[in-house]
């Protein structure tokens, strides 16, 4: 996509006559490298991003319930719509540039952010797996959907790359984009079962509440993105103790603010990395992440964990999952200083390999917070993660690199130093979420929480 933006940019920078014509052919991308267009490129891509994520924020807490109340296969549904309507206007970008202009391209991400952007739809493919798993079993599950995202960016960029060289057209990757939207439809509509029992649909006594409001309230309610993040403090566990969903939210989103800091822009400047290097950093990256959470989690999971419905195992297998979020947190600390103090090349890329274990945070975060919750409010925590993911790329969108580039003069390495400090606030967080078990005596009026494992 950065290659279309840039050609998109480059075109209208130059007034091209020729601009990207019918069959999407692409001029050379050389042609595009002066930094007038490289300026203007870095500033769209930063608005794109922005209205990419916006939208989904709003409407994340309204696609949240609905996921409760009508399944999350409506969900999916709506999000192949968005995007096949995404699709469609880089397709008008491309074909008819001469005419519309750069108007459908900020129209784009608008339109996917209001059809179920990616954060709701994360947060829905989350609460499929936890209304199809128990609790032993998601943290694997949840591994399982991360090395799927990782194939994705390992085998993605080569099979994107091989049809444009073949083809010389940016079109046909859009053309292969939107026939994969209508089979996932077609999929998604006769084929996936529904993991909610829209007889008895996932409705949480407080939501029967909110449904029979109505009027100007009700509306905003549905668009305020604040209420999303009710469920984290109106929500009570009976497995983990009274501040864990909060803490566990907090540690969310901590972990997608620091865990990409600058890594490449710091080894251009120190190691003189060229795009070969970037290339590869991103592939082997992806590939690490793939093997720790395809090999690695499940082979962990099954030599420590218990699988069984006793309350104490119950405890023993949170607990599993809460040392592993610890050593997480503990290998992002480690692996941040290491990139910092590093004087050599080697060094750093080692630093590298170690920050990719820290991946082990994202899926026992994920089956954490729907162990905090009751099966009615997974949808509804899940959206709320999602959405605190998202802030939490943006800062580290605007917050590290902001720190980089006012830094990157006199002490370019203290952005990692300032990453690794938050990231030891993060790891003493993490100790004060801990396994409790729930006795409620028979008339269900009181409820006694004691330590399951004292840490």
């Amino acid at each position: 996509m950065l290659e279309f933006y840039t050609q998109v940019f480059c075109d209208k920078h130059y007034e091209s006559k020729t601009v990207i014509n019918v069959d999407g052919d692409l001029n050379p991308i050389q042609d595009c490298s002066i930094p007038e267009v490289q300026s203007v490129v870095a500033t769209a891509v930063a608005i794109i991003m922005f209205l990419s994520f916006g939208p989904g924020i709003f409407t994340a807490g309204y696609f949240g319930k609905l996921s409760d109340r009508k399944g999350r296969k409506v969900i999916y549904k709506i999000a192949a719509v968005g995007q096949t309507l995404q699709l469609l206007c880089y397709v008008i970008t491309a074909k008819y540039q001469d005419i519309v202009g750069v108007t459908f391209l900020f129209l784009a991400p608008i339109i996917r952010g209001v059809f179920v952007g990616e954060t709701v739809l994360s947060a829905a493919v989350q609460a499929y797996i936890a209304d199809c798993t128990t609790m032993e079993d998601r943290t694997v599950a949840f591994g399982r959907l991360i090395a799927s995202v990782m194939l994705g960016a390992c085998l993605g960029p080569f099979a994107g790359g091989y049809l444009l060289s073949k083809t010389n057209s940016i079109l046909v990757l859009f053309y292969v984009g939107l026939s994969i939207n209508i089979l996932f439809i077609i999929y998604t509509t006769f084929v996936m079962p529904e993991s909610v029992n829209l007889d008895q649909p996932l409705v949480s006594p407080v939501e029967d509440d909110n449904n029979k409001n109505s009027g100007l309230s009700s509306y905003w309610s549905k668009l305020n993105f604040f209420a999303t993040f009710a469920i984290l403090f109106r929500a009570r566990s009976r497995k983990l103790s009274t501040a864990a969903l909060p803490i566990l939210a907090i540690l969310q989103f901590l972990f997608s603010a620091i865990s990409t800091p600058p890594i490449l822009l710091y080894a251009m400047l120190k190691y003189h990395w060229t795009s070969f290097e970037g290339g590869v950093f991103v592939s082997v990256s992806a590939f690490n992440r793939l093997v720790i959470t395809l090999a690695l989690l499940p082979l962990l999971t099954k030599l420590f964990r218990k699988s069984s419905s006793d309350p104490k195992d119950v405890g023993h297998s949170l607990q599993f999952d809460l040392w592993l979020l610890r050593v997480g947190f503990a290998v992002l600390t480690v692996s941040l200083l290491w990139m910092g103090l590093s004087e050599s090349q080697g060094s750093f890329v080692i630093s590298i390999v170690v920050l990719s274990l820290s991946v082990l945070c994202l899926p026992t975060l994920s089956s954490l917070l729907t162990a905090a919750v009751d099966p009615s409010e997974v949808g509804e925590v899940m959206t709320a993660s999602a959405v605190l993911d998202s802030f939490g790329v943006i800062c580290a969108q605007s917050g590290a690199n902001g720190i980089y580039s006012a830094t990157v003069a006199t002490f370019p390495n203290v952005v990692f130093f300032i990453c690794a400090g938050v990231a030891v606030m993060a790891l003493c967080l993490a100790f004060f979420v801990y396994p409790v078990s729930s006795n409620t005596d028979e008339e269900g009026a009181t409820t006694n929480h004691t330590d399951i494992i004292q840490l």
